[in-house]
């Protein structure tokens, strides 16, 4: 069994606060799906999952090309929280715990991802979240003795309120990494988070 926690990628919306399908957006050339499916191996993950919903006909050609696992959300008009059970229904047997990243978190360091998963690996945190500016951000890793808990939830108030059970022990690491905290959930964010963070962009 390994001990190191999977990834799992939300990309099943509508993106409908967008002009274009957001996973299939360019960054300096770049897919967006396929700059996070990158960016999570950059950080040292090894098995990747990728809930589709709305268009997955577009994705999961690419995905399996870049042996991430698609698992096709059928409820995915019912919002994230859908998204969330499907990716933790599809994950191995043997899965510890795994990286949430929505796919449209473009921006988060691989060496964000890589320090989250030493301090899953070190630590038995139910929860961990990246912190940055005294702000929580994206990917938070969570430890597989939550799976039940998230699978037989309603969904009311979202993934966020089943964190924050005070039963759930949570860790907060300090990185120095902006993209932690901002998504690009409209066409005027994507170009922001462009001029923001060209630098990482190559």
């Amino acid at each position: 069994m390994s001990n190191r926690p999977d990834g799992v990628i939300l990309t099943a919306g509508y993106s409908s606060r967008m002009s274009r399908f957001k996973p299939l957006c360019l960054i300096g050339g770049e897919l967006l799906i396929d700059r996070v499916v990158r960016l999570m191996r950059e950080g040292g993950v090894e098995r990747i999952y990728a809930v589709t919903g709305y268009k997955a006909d577009l994705l999961e050609d690419r995905l399996r090309r870049q042996n991430v696992t698609p698992l096709f959300n059928e409820r995915f008009d019912e919002g994230m929280y859908s998204s969330v059970q499907r990716g933790v229904q599809g994950l191995s047997a043997d899965s510890p715990g795994f990286l949430m990243l929505p796919v449209d978190y473009p921006f988060v360091l691989g060496e964000t991802m890589g320090k989250l998963m030493e301090r899953f690996i070190a630590g038995p945190a139910d929860v961990i979240y990246p912190v940055c500016e005294d702000r929580k951000g994206h990917p938070p890793v969570i430890r597989s003795s939550l799976y039940g808990d998230i699978l037989s939830g309603s969904g009311e108030g979202g993934l966020r309120k089943l964190l924050n059970n005070p039963r759930y022990s949570r860790e907060f690491l300090s990185v120095d990494d902006g993209g932690i905290l901002y998504d690009t959930d409209t066409d005027a964010a994507l170009e922001e988070m462009i001029s923001r963070f060209g630098d990482r962009i190559g």
